[in-house]
């Protein structure tokens, strides 16, 4: 039977009528999972602990969204399309169709007459489009894709509202019920309060803890009343809540994190819990009486306080030692713990040993435990070249978790080798004393951040309306408890700070670093005693405030001076890691300079041996063999500092790890091995290549570094000066951009009098180079922040500026907007006045970092020249025979050609030179050097190592020296003469008043004591 016109109507409306279905199930999913969403945030707001407003608001909410919901779905119901309309999804999701169906349906609604069509006309219309639907899926045209995703969101979060219930039933049960402050009663339901009498419910007095504290931490019970919102308590401490109850029949709970447990009231109708204190919990008593009304009291919490792990340290000798042979070494150590240190050993491994031998050398307890002990190396039976390495460990007495161990860096003792000279050796007690030092600006950095978030919570609360009293003694508490976590923290990194600087002074580090660490110490110390300082008291203030309106101005307060103070730590925190990096090459470039020279004095004894088996030539083969351990030590220093340089300068990093990877590749190990050797099997001869050798790998070592340590110094102040520079240079364009922005938003009220249309395009002009103005001011505060990490001449406070003035900024942009052009240019005069005022402190501090960038360039140019003179030095070396009668030239592994070594020096140079310019004087010095190093270079490409070619090369390492001198000569003219300018007077400060103390006695060394150990 073919198909009619109203056939292909009637299918038409059949599939309206499933798409009208889709859409009612896509709404009613969609109300079921507003409720099924509104239920779980209810019970997980309940779970949390949320007030019961805050339930009520959720649950609100989930109404109003199945309300919608349900709206939403008669409105999909009633506007679901007709039959038409479906035709025409029809013909858009199977086009090859064409218009056949549309029309049957069309002719089919409507009837052939009304359409004007005859009837055959219309049968063969419906009969292509049964055609060329019989293979096609109609319902593909309707988009129900929404219906099985709402459906699984629904059963997911509906599972999830389940899991829930299971596990939180106490939550589920209270999920509405409305708590009472402190001190009201709950009437059960069903049950009138009876009226005309009080009503008399039960009530909960005397409350107490009575902590009775773990036996390590060697504290007596104490009985706590009174204001009992925050009690902090070491872990394991034993807490018993106690109270009197009274009421008809009553029965007690205490409620711990929420969880009720059921307390027994005994005859005096007192009641008690216990509970040992493993992490920090809330817990609230609850008194119901027999008709069900009940009492809460209100809410307080319990901090545990972890037990932390001991410190211990080495004050004497705090170093590697060298001795001739084996005899006592005196070792002093000082350890402390929060509670108390149970034990100090000392730990030590024999050479060649697989463990670690351990000695106690006191089991005194107490907080703080300090001692020397007499170490005998004799029984030891160590020989000459051989090492122990030793060690202190510290235990604290927490019967809790376990004891906890500390230990010092690691050191040793070295018999038979020199004592060496200088700075750069043995740096571990000076590496702890950073280590200790970087950890408690970390700490001291959380806490002040917890503190934060304390203050921004307090404020929020007062902002919300929400902080009764019960909620400010709370708070108060809090507030106090960070304060003292802050404070302890800030009196432990001030004695960090003071062991590193001591411990600076014991290594002997340059003159110029010990400067600047003294300097950053400064400045944090000043930091923790101003701002830090400032933020306790604006707190303190504030607590005592009855004012709410006080209060909260004065926390605001004190929040900004915390944000100040936190800035200026993390400052420091960059600042130390630059510091470190700095003397870490420092130490690696003396290091290699000291084991150069040794190298070379021990060819200049080999040159004296004769052949054959000597008791000199086995002393130097022990020698070279030493030197040869402390080369490896040089190699790890290297490989130690390129890593802590990979987060500060990448560019450092790959020059260390260079520097590294040349001297390991180079051999030099392997040669003063093969030259140890040689001198053991009595060929001092033999051993001569070797040694010349490992000297030039060492001397090329030594340039390298020194010459990384000049452009460091010299480099970074540059470029932290044409920072400054540009910095300023950004905020006067953006001060000036701004000053004619606002004389245009100044005229923005007389040109919307005029013409409304001009004044929208010209409101919206304004609006877009304002928030061009405030995105340029964002990025000038982000340039700020990254230059304040590098320099202390940079305050943090400059890039929050920044961020205020592109506030103010936004905000005129937005009054531009509106039409407030009065008011916008009012705001934009103060983002001026701000812009002016940043430009001026940028100006002041490009001043002295200018100051400072010449004082560090000159010192950098000596540095720079002073390796490139070694590394000529290493190049010559190189260059010389290096053969005996008989002898073969050996490989040199992980060296370029010496050409191409003359020519790295040569551009090294001129580079140097372009840097220092003619005001330098060093070009005059140097004259036509690089010349004479281009003649070299192309001699020793050639293969020729003439006469001639080895006095240039002498003439060209003779006149660097000169040079070098000549510029330190000049930076100490310099120097003096900036000593010798004229001061202005100023009145001497008033002497402080000083009271008059005894020395304490100092004891006798005795006759095993070494009073001073020479350095490793």
């Amino acid at each position: 039977m073919s198909a009619t016109p109203s056939d292909m109507a009637a299918r038409a409306l059949a599939l309206a009528r499933y798409q009208r279905r889709i859409r009612v199930a896509t709404g009613l999913l969609a109300a079921a999972l507003a409720a099924a969403m509104a239920g779980a945030l209810v019970l997980l707001t309940a779970v949390m602990g949320a007030p019961w407003e805050a339930r009520i608001g959720v649950l609100l909410a989930g109404a109003a969204g199945v309300v919608l919901g349900g709206l939403w779905t008669a409105w999909l119901g009633w506007t679901a399309p007709r039959a038409a309309r479906v035709a025409v999804q029809v013909e858009a999701r199977f086009p090859e169709l064409g218009d056949s169906f549309i029309t049957a349906v069309e002719l089919g609604l409507e009837g052939p007459a009304a359409a004007e069509t005859s009837a055959p006309l219309a049968r063969r219309v419906a009969a292509a489009a049964a055609e060329g639907m019989r293979d096609l899926n109609l319902r593909e045209a309707v988009d129900a894709r929404a219906v099985p995703r709402l459906g699984a969101a629904v059963a997911a979060v509906g599972l999830l509202l389940a899991l829930g219930a299971a596990v939180f039933p106490t939550a589920w049960a209270g999920l509405l019920s409305r708590p009472e402050g402190p001190g009201a009663m709950h009437t059960p339901p069903g049950e009138e309060p009876p009226r005309g009498r009080p009503i008399v419910g039960p009530s909960l007095a005397d409350v107490a803890l009575r902590l009775e504290f773990p036996a390590h931490t060697h504290q007596s019970p104490e009985t706590r009343a009174g204001d009992l919102s925050i009690i902090s308590a070491p872990v394991g401490t034993r807490v018993t809540i106690s109270a009197s109850v009274r009421g008809e029949g009553p029965t007690a709970s205490l409620l711990l994190d929420g969880v009720s447990r059921s307390l027994a009231v005994d005859a005096s109708r007192r009641v008690a819990g216990t509970l040992g204190l493993s992490r920090d919990v809330t817990w609230r008593l609850r008194a119901t009486d027999r008709s069900g009304r009940t009492m809460d009291t209100p809410e307080c919490r319990l901090r545990a306080v972890p037990d932390r792990a001991p410190q211990v340290t080495l004050t004497e000798p705090g170093r590697n030692v060298a001795l001739p042979e084996p005899r006592p070494v005196r070792l002093a150590y000082r350890a402390e713990d929060d509670w108390g240190v149970q034990s100090v050993t000392l730990e030590y491994r024999a050479p060649e040993a697989a463990r670690w031998e351990a000695v106690t050398l006191s089991r005194e307890s107490g907080r703080a435990v300090s001692g020397a002990w007499i170490w005998d190396l004799r029984p030891l039976r160590l020989v000459r070249g051989q090492t122990v390495s030793y060690r202190l460990a510290a235990a604290d007495n927490d019967a809790i978790s376990g004891p906890k161990t500390a230990r010092t860096a690691t050191f040793t003792v070295t018999v038979g080798a020199e004592a060496a000279t200088g700075a750069g050796v043995a740096p571990q007690a000076t590496e702890q004393a950073a280590e200790r030092e970087h950890e408690g600006l970390e700490d001291l950095e959380r806490e002040a951040e917890a503190l934060g978030r304390e203050l921004d919570e307090v404020i929020e609360s007062l902002d919300r309306g929400e902080l009764t009293e019960p909620e400010r003694s709370r708070r108060a508490a809090e507030l106090t408890e960070a304060q003292r976590r802050v404070a302890e923290q800030a009196d432990r990194v001030s004695r960090a700070l003071a062991e590193s600087e001591r411990q600076a002074e014991r290594e002997k580090l340059p003159p110029a670093l010990q400067e600047q660490l003294r300097e950053l110490h400064d400045l944090l110390q000043q930091t923790m005693n101003e701002d830090l300082g400032e933020a306790l008291k604006q707190i303190e203030r504030a607590l005592q405030s009855a004012d709410p309106q006080e209060l909260q101005s004065g926390l605001q307060q004190a929040r900004e001076s915390q944000q100040a103070f936190t800035e200026q730590v993390r400052q420091a925190i960059e600042l130390l890691k630059r510091a470190r990096l700095e003397r870490n090459v420092s130490r690696a470039a003396d290091l290699a300079e000291q084991l150069a020279a040794a190298q070379e004095e021990l060819n200049r004894e080999r040159a004296g041996l004769p052949q054959g088996r000597s008791e000199q030539a086995q002393a130097q083969a022990e020698a070279q063999r030493d030197l040869r351990q402390r080369e490896q030590g040089l190699e790890q220093d290297l490989q130690q500092a390129a890593q802590q340089a990979e987060a500060l300068d990448r560019e450092t990093a790959e020059r260390l790890e260079a520097i590294a990877r040349q001297l390991e590749e180079s051999g030099a190990q392997q040669r003063m091995q093969e030259a140890a050797d040689e001198l053991r099997q009595g060929d001092p001869l033999a051993a001569q290549q070797p040694q010349q050798m490992a000297l030039s790998d060492l001397t090329k070592a030594a340039g390298d570094l020194r010459q990384l340590q000049g452009e460091m110094n010299a480099g970074a102040q540059q470029d932290l000066s044409r920072a400054a520079q540009e910095l300023t240079r950004d905020a006067l364009y953006l001060s000036r951009e701004q000053e004619r922005l606002m004389r245009r938003a100044e005229s923005l009220e007389a040109l919307n009098a005029r013409s409304a249309a001009q004044g929208k395009a010209q409101r919206e002009g304004v609006r877009r180079e304002q928030e061009a103005l405030e995105i340029g001011t964002r990025q000038l505060g982000e340039k700020l922040a990254e230059v304040a990490q590098q320099t202390p001449v940079i305050a943090p406070s400059l890039a929050r500026e920044a961020e205020e003035i592109a506030d103010r900024m936004g905000r005129a942009g937005r009054e531009a907007a509106g039409g407030a052009g009065p008011q916008a240019a009012q705001t934009q005069r103060e983002a001026m006045r701000g812009l002016n005022e940043l430009a001026e402190a940028l100006i002041r501090a490009g001043e002295q970092m200018q100051q400072a960038a010449n004082a560090a360039g000159m010192q950098g140019l000596m540095q720079q020249l002073q390796g490139l003179a070694q590394q000529q030095r290493a190049l010559n070396q190189q260059s010389q025979p290096r053969r005996g009668p008989g002898q073969t030239p050996r490989p040199e592994g992980g060296r370029g050609t010496p050409g191409d070594e003359q020519q790295r020096i040569r551009e090294g140079l001129e580079r140097l030179l372009q840097k220092a310019g003619e005001a330098s004087g060093l070009l005059d010095r140097l004259g036509d050097v690089p010349g004479q190093m281009q003649d070299v270079e192309r001699d020793l490409r050639a293969e020729r190592h003439g006469g001639q070619t080895a006095l240039r090369q002498q003439e060209i390492l003779r006149r660097m020296l000169d040079a070098q001198r000549s510029v330190y000569q000049k930076d100490q003219q310099r120097r003096q003469r900036v000593a010798e300018r004229p001061k202005p007077f100023r009145l001497p400060p008033s002497p402080p008043e000083l009271t008059p103390r005894a020395a304490p006695p100092r004891s006798a060394p005795t006759p095993d004591e070494d009073a001073e150990l020479p350095l490793d």
